[in-house]
């Protein structure tokens, strides 16, 4: 099952002879027990925590577009959603065509990187599903099995974008205002929310503010917030990087084990 069972995975690999492992790379966000690592002076982005499917959408040179999970599994059956994100007709009668593949040069940067956001599904009278409803559609992308007709229904929520280089070296150096620019111009050159998305957002300039602002998105019906330093780097982080900091509602409450079964190992 490719497991050697010893503790090693491909990040220790990559430690010891670097660029062994081709992995897929992904920041996961400190616990809000880490908010204060956060610069508030400048204004730091409070972005909603997306209720959907975690996704790369690579989006190389030659423009054939890929999406990926976490752990670099295909979402396939996303054909449509691909054609759409490449090309669409004008909105206006003389307006230059929409997409990926009609980018005058100054947003030629868009092309060649790895843009990290959501797949979610949306309903026929234009509701959203549920994140339990909507995950199992993409599942059935992953395995194949999905109905075409409720594929082009799926659509991209973006939040960060690296190169690819970057994503797959693990790092980038470039400022996180500057990489969630690159999503907003991915949004302008798309111009059909239909498709792709742009997450939920706020500028908060306290820690207080973020806390505010989480309890609007809960009011909502959202999961939570994730609280984003705008000089902030990206890095494949496993532990939580300080730079990304999510906030979800918590409980405290006892409870009593009644049954277990014996694992396998």
């Amino acid at each position: 099952d490719g497991d050697l069972k010893c503790g090693i995975g491909a990040r220790l690999i990559n430690i010891a002879v670097p660029n062994t492992v081709k992995i897929f790379s992904y920041m996961r966000c400190a616990t809000s027990k880490h908010i204060d690592k956060i610069d508030f002076e400048a204004g730091a982005y409070g972005q909603c925590k997306a209720d959907g499917s975690f996704v790369n959408m690579i989006v190389p040179e030659n423009l054939q577009i890929d999406f990926k999970t976490r752990n670099g599994q295909d979402v396939k059956f996303l054909n449509f959603l691909k054609a759409r994100i490449l090309d669409q007709p004008p909105i206006r009668k003389f307006s230059p065509r929409r997409g990926l593949k009609h980018l005058p040069k100054h947003l030629s940067d868009l092309i060649g990187r790895v843009y990290h956001g959501e797949l979610r599904v949306m309903r026929k009278d234009g509701s959203i599903m549920s994140r339990k409803e909507g995950n199992g559609i993409i599942n059935q992308c992953i395995k194949g099995t999905v109905d075409p007709e409720v594929a082009k229904r799926i659509f991209f929520t973006a939040w960060d974008s690296v190169t690819i280089d970057e994503f797959y070296n693990g790092y980038s150096d470039t400022a996180y205002a500057t990489r969630f620019f690159t999503c907003v111009q991915l949004v302008n050159a798309v111009a059909n929310s239909k498709y792709v998305q742009l997450i939920k957002n706020k500028i908060v300039y306290s820690k207080e503010e973020a806390y505010a602002y989480f309890r609007q998105l809960r009011s909502e019906g959202e999961e939570g917030e994730v609280v984003k330093d705008a000089k902030g780097i990206w890095e494949d982080n496993q532990s939580g990087s300080h730079h990304c900091i999510k906030i979800k509602h918590s409980f405290e409450c006892d409870v009593k084990v009644v049954d277990w079964k014996y694992g396998k190992k």
